[in-house]
């Protein structure tokens, strides 16, 4: 009962001093704290991946969030930027923009990874719990949604550059074409998702070593 009030108190400041991230917790907490008092610590424990499952909707604080996508920003950029050079695509890097002899190409939020990374992660983890395996398989699973988004956003900022060269970058960025790459970017990061779980339930960790005398 004392967490299931606690979350109710906490629920109470988070709306006061206007904080949705402490909103968010207070939730899942009291349906925790409900459920172990009205049903007991069993229940809790066969509830516990969807009450903690719901901590996914809690927003990040932008204090902690901002530093984390301007780094993400300068990656991106910066990779893409290689990748043009590499490629012999004139192309010129200012910051976190690419300027094209066809316009320029600002890298915001939504391409630096981060809406990708927040997003994937719920599926990663529903994956490790609905998929069974070592618990280091499902560590390996929610580790790769970081690369795996960053891959993805990569490959969506290189399109949008080859786009602008080929259609203009306001036909590039804006309207259905734009709208389109951020849905496949999401998909390829789900299917990625999906492959390399089905590759780790294909390769199970080496078991003990049998020999003809037995167990060794």
């Amino acid at each position: 009962l004392w967490v299931f009030m606690a979350a109710l108190l906490a629920y109470v400041a988070g709306l006061m001093a206007d904080l949705l991230s402490l909103q968010g917790v207070a939730f899942p907490l009291a349906l925790a704290g409900l459920v172990a008092w009205r049903r007991g610590g069993g229940t809790l424990r066969v509830l516990a991946f969807p009450l903690a499952y719901l901590l996914f909707m809690v927003p990040v604080p932008p204090q902690w969030l901002t530093p984390v996508v301007t780094r993400l920003q300068g990656f991106v950029t910066w990779t893409a930027s290689a990748v043009l050079e590499i490629a012999r695509v004139p192309a010129l890097r200012e910051g976190n923009v690419i300027v094209l002899p066809e316009g320029s190409l600002f890298v915001a939020e939504a391409c630096s990874g981060i809406t990708s990374i927040v997003t994937l992660l719920p599926v990663a983890a529903l994956l490790v719990f609905l998929t069974p395996g070592p618990r280091r398989h499902g560590w390996l699973l929610v580790a790769s949604v970081v690369p795996i988004a960053m891959l993805w956003n990569l490959v969506r900022v290189l399109a949008t550059v080859a786009a602008t060269r080929s259609v203009g970058v306001v036909q590039a960025t804006t309207g259905s074409l734009h709208e389109t790459a951020g849905m496949l970017t999401f998909v390829a990061g789900c299917l990625s998702l999906l492959a390399l779980s089905a590759w780790l339930g294909r390769n199970p960790p080496a078991g003990p070593v049998q020999s003809a005398a037995g167990r060794v």
